[in-house]
């Protein structure tokens, strides 16, 4: 039977892995401003979705 507590890599030892960089405050308040326009395009984009799919040529309709 193997053990449980496999942790073995191929290759050279790697080094371990730092942190990203923390976020400055203007890059903080882009995230968040981001975020907000998300929330704002949402609603939008499914009203303007609706009625294109209710515009449709009659055509198409079988």
């Amino acid at each position: 039977m193997q053990p449980t507590t496999v942790h073995t890599t191929i290759g050279p030892p790697q080094p371990p892995k730092r942190h990203p960089r923390p976020r400055g405050p203007l890059e903080r308040l882009h995230a968040q401003k981001a975020n907000k326009d998300d929330l704002k395009h949402e609603p939008i984009t499914q009203a303007t979705t609706a009625p294109l799919r209710d515009a449709r040529p009659p055509t198409e309709v079988l």
